[in-house]
């Protein structure tokens, strides 16, 4: 059954391509590519009115207005590092000491010097 049908489907592919082959040539006019193509123009929509590049202009305005915004900012902090004094190799150090000898991690420190000792 399966074998009648691929033949029956074979024989009329064949005759198609046969037909197809016995078909005068046709010869198209020197500016059918040209009307082809205005034709193709008129009936598309434009690149903005495609579904996926509705948002595109508006995507696009607001990449730039990021990159100005970042442009700005590290142009306003370079400007204001200029303007402040800079602090201070032992001015550091001296803030990292206060920070880390209050008393509330005294009690820590206190904890792991114990562990130390013990082991």
């Amino acid at each position: 059954m399966m074998q009648k049908r691929d033949t029956r489907i074979d024989d009329q592919v064949r005759t198609t391509l046969e037909i197809l082959d016995n078909l005068p040539q046709l010869e198209a006019h020197h500016l059918f590519r040209v009307h082809l193509m205005n034709r193709i123009e008129q009936n598309s929509p434009g690149m903005l009115h495609m579904p996926y590049m509705a948002g595109y202009g508006l995507k696009m305005a607001l990449m730039a207005l990021l990159v100005v915004i970042n442009i700005g900012t590290a142009f306003l902090f370079m400007q204001s590092g200029n303007d402040s004094a800079m602090i201070s190799e032992n001015d550091m150090l001296e803030r990292l000491n206060n920070e880390y000898s209050s008393p509330a991690l005294s009690y820590y420190l206190d904890e792991t010097q114990e562990d130390a000792a013990l082991e």
